[in-house]
This record gives structure tokens, C-alpha cells and sequence, in this order.
């Protein structure tokens, strides 16, 4: 019984979010009762299958690919906010600190933060907010959503997204996540990206198609 609890629970809500009610704007709070309730077990739901599906490895990639205000950034989003652009993305790509090669490591927040610092605009992006006027504050946005496995990535999505990837990896999972093939494909492609990160043991490049470019990034 308690097995089906939370799945009862979800579709029990779902329709009387949906269904149940005439009134719209009892209908828009009592969906809002639901997300919040969804909130609340969707993390351990959405965990249990990507492992399920992929690996206990994988992780959920989120990307803000392109992002147009409809208000000046610099004046009227940042001059104003609590923090400042350079902060907010460190903290986004989880950068807690910087070690001596100036790479931070990877720090856990909430996902009820890394909400804040994508739609607020006095705390973060401002994707979703909008100015004392009533005018919204980024007019266009592009995102890119995907599930990341290491251990199951195919050369042609290393090469399309491996940038990606990288921008959101800890050198821990760096390090205990991608093997040494792994790590040859994504400096063939990116190497002033993954010259950053620490490099141990022996690699072979003979397979791989490197350039004249590739030398300073080996030479530093």
C-alpha cells in the first residue's frame, strides 16, 4: 500500500486540479496545490528512472542556449539585483570556489534555488520576471534539455555537445566518471575547454585527429 501511495496520491490530485472544479481561478490554485505537491515526490520519481533507464551515473543537463531581454540588461536587470551576472552563472554551473588551475568545484544547491537564480530578476536571470511596469524581461530564450551518461555517449553527440557537457562537469566527475577514451574525444574537440580540468595516468591520441592547434593546449 504505501508502495502506491505516491502514484495515487499524483492522480488523485491531477484530476481534481483538472477536473473537479468550474470555477477558473479555484481551477489555477488548486493546480498550483498540485505542482506543489508534484514538487515535492517528482525529484525521487524522475532519480529512480534515470537510473532505471540510463544509469546511477546519469544526470539530468539543463542549458540556457540563447537568452534575449526585452529590457538593458546591465541598467535595468544587474544594477538593480542583489548579485551580480558573473556570480549568478557560477553559482548556476555549480563554481563554489576556484583551485589552482581556475576551476571551481561543483557546489550542490537546491532546485528551488537554481529556480530563484533563473527567474528572478533581483536575484538571478529574470527569465521569468518582469519590470514595475509590467514588461517582461527576456523576450526570447532558447533551452536545451537533455540526460547525460558518460559511459554511454556517442562520438558524433560528444562532438555536437561535448562544449555542453563540459561546462557543467565537476572535476570529481571528471576524474571518476570519464575514462581516458572519453577524455581523448572531448580534447579532440574541445581542447581549451578540457585543458582546465586535472589530467593523471597515460592517454593515447594516435587514434585521434589532432591539429597544429592542439600543441600549446598539450605544451601548457
Amino acid at each position: 500500500l504505501n508502495l502506491l501511495q505516491h502514484p495515487i496520491s499524483f492522480i488523485v490530485s491531477i484530476f481534481v486540479a483538472l477536473y473537479l472544479s468550474d470555477d477558473v481561478f479555484l481551477n489555477v490554485l488548486l493546480n498550483i496545490a498540485t505542482m506543489e505537491f508534484v514538487t515535492e515526490v517528482d525529484d525521487a520519481m524522475i532519480s529512480a528512472w534515470i537510473k532505471w533507464r540510463y544509469s546511477s551515473t546519469a544526470k539530468v543537463s539543463f542549458s540556457v542556449l540563447d537568452l534575449t531581454y526585452n529590457v538593458d540588461e546591465s541598467i535595468d536587470i544587474w544594477h538593480k539585483s542583489n548579485s551580480s551576472r558573473d556570480r549568478v552563472m557560477e553559482t548556476l554551473c555549480g563554481r563554489a570556489g576556484v583551485n589552482n588551475r581556475g576551476r571551481g568545484e561543483v557546489e550542490t544547491i537546491s532546485n528551488e534555488t537554481r529556480w530563484n537564480l533563473l527567474t528572478s530578476r533581483k536575484n538571478g536571470l529574470g527569465i521569468l520576471d518582469s519590470m514595475e511596469n509590467g514588461r517582461n524581461c527576456v523576450s526570447s530564450l532558447m533551452l536545451h534539455l537533455d540526460v547525460l551518461d558518460w559511459e554511454r555517449q556517442s562520438s558524433e553527440k560528444i562532438a555536437a555537445l561535448g562544449g555542453l557537457y563540459l561546462a557543467g562537469t565537476s572535476n570529481a566527475s571528471w576524474e571518476h566518471q570519464i575514462d581516458k577514451s572519453m577524455r581523448a574525444l572531448l580534447f579532440q574537440h574541445f581542447p581549451e575547454l578540457t585543458v582546465d580540468f586535472p589530467w593523471f595516468g597515460v592517454m593515447s591520441l594516435d587514434h585521434h585527429r589532432l591539429t597544429a592547434d592542439h600543441a600549446r593546449y598539450i605544451a601548457a
